[in-house]
């Protein structure tokens, strides 16, 4: 029967051979490390959510059209569905809000939620 006081012996030198294996030449050791390495290691930046982007995509486009009050409209998107919001001067805006919307890159529908402004 092995003693107790054996085998803690044999615990601490097997603790002893893996703690001299784990520092071999090929381990990188922290006397190795330079100062403020660690702090030059970046997180990566946000991801970009591609909902905001086409929103502002098309929001851009609604702007330059001429045809087009933009400043009432608001956008919204989810996965290349892009919704229209607000209210426009007539029936001739609303559609031409839409054919803007759609023709922009990455937009596969638009739901025309515009109203027009009564007294217009």
């Amino acid at each position: 029967m092995t003693s107790p006081r054996r085998l803690e012996g044999f615990i601490a030198a097997a603790a002893l051979a893996l703690l001299i294996a784990a520092c071999t030449e090929d381990a990188p050791r922290w006397a190795d490390v330079k100062p403020g390495a660690l702090a030059e290691t970046k997180a990566p930046g946000p991801i970009a959510d591609p909902n905001k982007a086409l929103v502002d995509r098309v929001r851009q486009a609604l702007a330059r059209e001429r045809q087009i009050e933009a400043d009432d409209i608001d956008v919204s998107a989810s996965g290349g569905v892009v919704s229209l919001w607000g209210t426009v001067a007539d029936a001739k805006q609303r559609q031409r809000a839409a054919e803007v919307a759609g023709a922009v890159a990455g937009v596969q529908s638009v739901e025309n939620k515009l109203t027009v402004a009564k007294g217009s």
